[in-house]
């Protein structure tokens, strides 16, 4: 005759339980009496530990215990599972694994990871970010303007060409020629000038003007030759052409010379 003995299943729950125990207060009696120094795992923002009278930049890998740290509104720093925000600017110590506010507001929370979160994002959360760089970039250009327009505006322009301008022709209306030599018998020459592009004359130091570059002119004269002077001129009165008429003005009225006079009898 077998006989068998099974011991009760609330036997095995008990003893399941008390080595579940033990590894727990043994693990607490480890910890108080080797404590795990604080180190910082990760940060975000503007974290700043004061060591040897100075606040310098706190970094990751930094160990904290008994330091004091300060960290501006919005920061965060990981250590080992818990993550600490500042709500405002916080200025606090750990010691013995303990958080001692000094200045502001703390929350602490456990540091969670989710299958779906990014290691890169993960990262880029919690670490310091670096600077940008500030690139400068010439402003790009309309693609309302036509290429004609844009290669005439950062091309260089050619020089236009200059309008012909001169005086064509001179004339004196009331003037008679006798080899080669202009002859008036009256002291006003009627003088009409053609020009090219022309709308300015200076004529023995008189300024005439007009619009059509076409002159007709009255100007007094003296006994005997008269010079005349034709210049053209620009808008800033810069010379642009020059002739010169030369002219004899006798007003007398000839004579008649009686001892030459022959009288004949038929």
């Amino acid at each position: 005759m077998e006989v068998v003995i099974k011991p009760p299943r609330a036997r095995y729950i008990v003893l399941l339980t008390s080595i579940i125990l033990v590894f727990f207060v043994a693990n607490k009696v480890y910890l108080h009496l080797f404590p795990q120094e604080p180190t910082i795992s990760a940060l975000y923002g503007e974290i700043e530990i004061y060591v040897g009278g100075v606040w310098v930049p706190a970094k990751a890998g930094m160990n904290i215990q008994g330091a004091k740290i300060r960290i501006k509104e919005g920061g965060a720093l990981a250590l080992g599972d818990k993550i600490i925000k500042a709500e405002k600017d916080t200025e606090f110590q750990i010691i013995e694994n303990q958080v001692k506010i000094e200045e502001g507001n703390i929350v602490i929370e456990e540091r969670k990871k989710t299958v779906t979160e990014k290691s890169q994002e993960t990262e880029s959360k919690y670490t310091e970010k670096k600077p940008e760089k500030i690139v400068i970039e010439e402003a790009e250009k309309t693609t309302t303007e036509k290429p004609q327009e844009i290669e005439s505006k950062y091309t260089e322009k050619k020089p236009e060409k200059s309008e012909s301008r001169r005086i064509i022709n001179v004339s004196i209306e009331n003037a008679l020629s006798s080899e080669g030599q202009k002859i008036l018998n009256s002291k006003y020459a009627i003088i009409k000038v053609e020009t090219e592009n022309i709308n300015t004359l200076e004529i023995n130091g008189i300024i005439y003007n007009s619009d059509i570059g076409n002159f007709e002119i009255s100007l007094p004269l003296k006994e005997g030759d008269n010079h005349i002077e034709i210049i053209g001129l620009d808008k800033n009165r810069r010379v642009i052409d020059r002739k010169v008429e030369t002219v004899h003005v006798d007003t007398t009225p000839p004579t008649l010379n009686k001892s030459k006079i022959k009288i004949r009898w038929e």
